[in-house]
């Protein structure tokens, strides 16, 4: 896995996205939280998605934040719960 990694492209933390949050906000989505060990670069996200400010607000109605105990890669990490987690999305998405 190493071999294959390549640095983070730094252009993504200099060039803001523009974007409708209210717009996206109307679209279900579910944060994973992969929380262990933790990540300093990511800190700030983790707080955010959980924060009824967040994007005044429009944030959580339609969102859902699951917490996988595991690193920031759990593709490779926690394949299995990771998959499970997954799946358990699409099965909710289906259902709604």
């Amino acid at each position: 896995m190493q071999r294959r990694q390549t640095p983070h492209p730094g252009h993504t933390y200099l060039a803001p996205l523009d974007f409708d949050p209210r717009r996206v906000a109307q679209i279900p989505r579910t944060f994973i939280n992969c929380s262990q060990p933790p990540l300093a670069t990511i800190d700030v996200i983790r707080t955010r998605v959980c924060d009824p400010r967040f994007w005044d607000g429009a944030w959580l109605p339609g969102s859902r934040v699951l917490e996988l105990l595991t690193g920031h890669d759990p593709m490779i990490s926690a394949p299995q719960a990771l998959t499970g987690l997954l799946l358990d999305c699409l099965q909710s998405s289906k259902l709604n």
